[in-house]
């Protein structure tokens, strides 16, 4: 009876376990589905937020698109229409396309024939917008009634397809050789009329004058016999070219006269020391040898004025000063004449010139 009792009692024991397990398995379960729903909570919420910022971004890419537009097509809007143009019995084109220069689209029909381009901000105030100058506007397309060449069979539409880079190198032209230094069409000509020297565009041939004719002109970069001038690259014109255009500031002698250089440019900043003190000069009345960056700092240099010169110190002449007004008030910066120290170790130190020897 009490094996029974005894035993019944453990089984109720048993059943109390099972009980509690399987309560405690609901705990674990309801806690693991908690968290998972917790969990899922969370990077819901997350995805949402990323699909919102994504939204967002595109939103506003689509916003600052659509602002590129609206510019884009006011700008346009406000250039005048491509064609013909009848201004104060003149008659013009204008091209969408730039000829070399960012606002050259003007074409004018003059004396038989089209013109240069002209920069946009040149013209008549009027024709300068398509609002104010749609009035004197004719048509996209050519009419042989306006009585002038379409433009379209010109020169000057052949060198705007052809473009505007142009080979460096030799060319020849009415009997006379040229050299081209660099790619831009309108700068950088010489001119070889016993020696190289400079030609503005202007002065050209009109045959070299044009993009879309030079290659009938040109010889190659490497020079030959068959050319009448010396080698270009043996000239000043070239060493000056490969020296740039920078000559150091300071004290410069040539034969009995003395100057001082006050700028970066060898071409500006030159004053000249006479009659006890110092002028500006203009470059056109420096020595030839001035005139030429490669050749200038053979005829001595040194940065600071020394006593043992029979020259006063520029630095302490009226021109001087008058430099420095015109510096200080076309700026906003105060300009500090001590900003820089010849005491530090960067100083020159005149004691290792001889003027005497070296002048």
């Amino acid at each position: 009876m009490n094996n029974v009792k005894k035993n019944g009692d453990e089984n109720g024991d048993s059943g109390s376990n099972i009980e509690s397990s399987a309560s405690q398995n609901e705990g674990t379960e309801g806690e693991n589905k908690e968290d998972a729903d917790g969990k899922n909570g969370f990077f819901g919420c997350l995805g949402s937020v990323l699909l919102l910022f994504a939204g967002g971004a595109a939103a506003l890419f689509g916003i600052a698109f659509l602002i590129i537009l609206a510019v884009g097509a006011l700008v346009n809007a406000s250039e005048p229409k491509v064609g013909y143009y009848l201004y104060e019995d003149s008659y013009y084109y204008y091209c969408a396309l730039t000829y070399g220069h960012d606002d050259d689209h003007y074409f004018k029909y003059e004396n038989g024939e089209w013109t240069a381009a002209v920069d946009t901000a040149y013209m008549p105030e009027k024709m300068q917008k398509k609002r104010t100058s749609k009035k004197f506007f004719l048509s996209a397309n050519w009419d042989e009634s306006y009585g002038i060449s379409d433009f379209n069979e010109s020169v000057y539409r052949d060198d705007i397809d052809t473009g505007f880079d142009v080979s460096e190198g030799y060319y020849v032209c009415e009997d006379t050789d040229y050299y081209k230094l660099d790619g831009v069409y309108d700068t950088g000509w010489y001119e070889f009329a016993g020696e190289w020297q400079t030609i503005d565009f202007v002065s050209l041939p009109e045959n070299l004058k044009h993009t879309s004719l030079l290659s009938a002109y040109y010889l190659g970069e490497e020079y030959g016999d068959s050319l009448a001038a010396t080698d270009f690259k043996d000239s000043i014109c070239y060493k000056d070219f490969e020296n740039g255009n920078w000559v150091d500031k300071g004290y410069y002698k040539y034969e009995d006269r003395y100057f001082y250089h006050n700028a970066d440019h060898y071409t500006l900043g030159w004053y000249e020391y006479s009659d006890g003190d110092w002028s500006s000069v203009d470059s056109e009345d420096l020595p030839d040898e001035y005139k030429h960056s490669s050749l200038v700092e053979d005829f001595y240099y040194t940065p600071v004025w020394d006593s043992s010169t029979q020259i006063t110190d520029f630095k302490d002449s009226e021109a001087y000063e008058e430099y420095i007004d015109s510096v200080t008030s076309s700026s906003d910066d105060s300009w500090d004449d001590d900003d820089y120290s010849w005491d530090s170790s960067d100083s020159w130190d005149s004691s290792t010139s001889d003027w005497d020897s070296d002048w």
